[in-house]
């Protein structure tokens, strides 16, 4: 079985993008786990209750995400992730180029091969947690609340643009007609810049469980 694991940090954001470039490498049967939710504060919950236990028991051949950052936001996470993947035959197969692609030729347990793994990995969960402390002191500096909101540094109010209320409402009319959540995924898309673009899973749970919550 291979795993598509998507992660955002917030219920703002949109896996849609990455959910585009993974599924141009994955090949044969898989299955799609996505969250939002903070890597560097540990609290990916679906994927410690989801897909570690799962390639503990040999179940997952390839753990296909966006980026290594997606998985892990420091060395020791990292590495215990890597060395659970390694010991299980489960390749990590990363969209964005990534030493983590290359770590899965290293199937020979020489003690060369063990050393060089262990010290690359290390190195890529240092990198990834400098760079998510780098962006929260970017993100502090840049953010300021006026008038109770939270806008940019110009004034902008602060976050993704909002799905449009009349696309939410078709997500829910759609849903509770028996439409299942893929096929929404599939049918029903929000716009950017004039283009179309696809409403990722999370989100659209999130709009559903909105409108049950103000129908009762």
């Amino acid at each position: 079985m291979n795993i598509v694991y998507l992660r955002v940090s917030s219920n703002e954001q949109d896996a849609g993008q990455q959910l585009r470039d993974v599924m141009t490498m994955v090949k044969g049967d898989y299955e799609i786990i996505e969250e939002s939710a903070s890597a560097f504060k540990h609290k990916q919950v679906r994927f410690n209750k989801e897909v570690i236990p799962r390639i503990a028991k040999g179940e997952i051949e390839n753990l296909y995400v966006w980026d290594s950052d997606r998985i892990a936001r420091n060395w020791r996470q990292m590495t215990k992730i890597v060395d659970l993947c390694f010991n299980n035959n489960c390749k990590i197969r990363t969209f964005t180029p990534s030493i983590l692609n290359d770590i899965n030729s290293f199937n020979d347990e020489n003690a060369i091969n063990e050393v060089t793994r262990k010290f690359i990995v290390m190195l890529l969960g240092a990198v990834a947690e400098e760079e998510s402390r780098k962006k929260s002191r970017r993100v502090k500096k840049a953010v300021r609340i006026k008038d109770g909101q939270t806008v940019s540094f110009n004034g902008n109010k602060w976050g993704r643009k909002a799905i449009p209320e009349r696309t939410r409402k078709k997500i829910y009319d759609a849903y509770s007609k028996g439409v299942s959540v893929p096929e929404i995924m599939a049918t029903i898309h929000t716009s950017k810049n004039g283009n179309s673009k696809p409403i990722a899973r999370a989100t659209i749970y999130n709009i559903i469980k909105d409108y049950k919550k103000n129908a009762v």
